[in-house]
């Protein structure tokens, strides 16, 4: 895909380069970046890096952890159904 080095700029040959389509979704200026551990990424690429989903990391964020808490592994919470006495509900074994 065509990127243009300047934004402001015209669309003309010095100031085009074809990228990749997730090195162009990422030069977005609407991206969320995040800086951690001495790099600054979008949350898309700390997402790959992490094995998170990208909405884990950002309801994470926006629900006041730290971003070492945003970007930490799941813990495996075993869940299990109880069929009576709890109305069914999901309970932490």
């Amino acid at each position: 895909m065509k990127h243009r080095v300047d934004n402001d700029g015209n669309y003309e040959p010095e100031n085009c380069v074809w990228l990749h389509r997730d090195k162009q979704a990422a030069n977005k200026s609407n991206n969320h970046r995040i800086a951690y551990q001495g790099e600054t990424l979008h949350v898309a690429e700390w997402a790959r890096r992490t094995g998170l989903h990208v909405q884990t990391i950002l309801w994470r964020l926006q629900n006041g952890r730290t971003i070492d808490e945003a970007l930490a592994p799941v813990k495996n919470v075993v869940r299990r159904k109880i069929a009576r006495g709890n109305g069914g509900k999901f309970i932490r074994a």
